[in-house]
């Protein structure tokens, strides 16, 4: 029941399950006969029914968490861990080093965790911050359909641009990132 439950109701969103089984189960043992509460307190059904309805939660654990223990023990480097589960993160590590210090990203073309980015992210050229300097992180496709402006900026010099940049990871244990084309360019308001 409670694989059927993750799956009709939360397919997307199986994380959010945790501890949902505990509330139902505290629910409805409080609710239990005084019979029943006599035989279910007995040590080894307490035990088998434990096992039977842990067990499998366990197991898919250990599954997932499996792609984790090589860093925690530290087997593997953080950086290399994070470079293949961070989308972009050694264009990042790239960037630092190219980028001035008071230059601000605007980010059109991806969805990404702007907590590793190097600088200040912008999702919106609304939210531009005035007197900085403004770089544009995105698809080369969409550098290339907007011609030579976006907006009230004129698109300027390519940065920096990888063709194989990791655009999107997972999680999900045996799924390989996708990657994609990346291009920062500086944007000069007009």
């Amino acid at each position: 029941m409670q694989g059927a439950a993750v799956y009709w109701l939360l397919p997307w969103d199986v994380r959010f399950f945790g501890g949902l089984h505990f509330g139902l189960l505290i629910a409805f043992a409080s609710s239990a006969q005084s019979s029943r509460r006599r035989l279910l307190s007995g040590s080894r059904v307490a035990f088998g029914l434990a096992a039977i309805g842990l067990a499998p939660w366990l197991c898919i654990q250990i599954y997932y968490a499996r792609q984790f223990v090589p860093v925690s023990l530290g087997i593997d480097r953080p950086t290399q861990f994070f470079a293949r589960k961070i989308a972009f993160f050694s264009d990042f590590r790239v960037l630092d080093a190219l980028l001035p210090r008071e230059a601000v990203l605007l980010v059109t073309d991806f969805t990404l965790d702007s907590v590793y980015m190097p600088r200040p992210v912008f999702f919106d050229i609304l939210d531009l911050p005035k007197g900085k300097k403004v770089f544009w992180f995105a698809d080369p496709d969409s550098i290339e359909a907007r011609g030579h402006s976006l907006e009230s900026y004129k698109i300027g010099e390519v940065l920096y641009q990888n063709s194989r940049a990791t655009i999107q990871t997972y999680r999900t244990p045996g799924r390989e990132p996708e990657t994609g084309a990346l291009q920062v360019v500086e944007l000069i308001k007009e």
